[in-house]
């Protein structure tokens, strides 16, 4: 395995040690693009406070079922926890195939509830699924969005990484 570009490394250290071994098995990827309200680490700025357009839909991310990435299963969901933190609602949620062979890291802030989404700003890694050795990290702005009726959000920024198409899914 080949070192990894030192930005990429600086970018990913902080989230390296909240994942495991599993997101550590490839790191040979550059750093993605910049992305707006990033601070000097690498990682998105924090939501000062989340606006609530839609309480009822806030209360089902509170009580919601979990998270799936298709590449893991949707049989066994992650778990997925929300908290207020000050005026800011945090989300924090993991899905991985037993032993850590696949693994789906979620973290960071809601910056708007609306009735059909919400929008998140923080970080979502895919490690060593589909495939041994990949590792998509995406950071900044991204949509989840309820679509046909669907009991989920899903991220609407599916293709970010690879070409692949990630289905990442919150249920409610």
């Amino acid at each position: 395995m080949k070192p990894a570009p030192l930005a990429a490394l600086m970018l990913i250290a902080p989230f390296l040690a909240m994942t495991g071994p599993a997101a550590q098995a490839d790191q040979n990827a550059a750093a993605p693009a910049p992305v707006p309200h990033v601070h000097g680490d690498g990682l998105p700025d924090p939501v000062e406070k989340t606006r609530v357009v839609d309480p009822a839909m806030m209360a089902k991310l509170f009580s919601n079922s979990g998270t799936t990435l298709q590449w893991i299963g949707w049989d066994r969901r992650g778990k997925l926890s929300a908290e207020w933190r000050g005026d800011a609602v945090h989300i924090s949620g993991r899905q991985a195939e037993p032993g850590d062979t696949g693994l789906l890291r979620i973290e960071g802030d809601v910056i708007a509830m609306g009735k059909q989404g919400f929008t998140f700003r923080g970080t979502i890694l895919i490690a060593d699924t589909p495939d041994y050795g990949r590792f998509c990290l995406r950071s900044g702005d991204m949509e989840f969005l309820i679509t046909r009726n669907r009991k989920y959000w899903r991220l609407q920024e599916m293709t970010e990484c690879d070409g692949l198409t990630d289905y990442v899914d919150i249920y409610f």
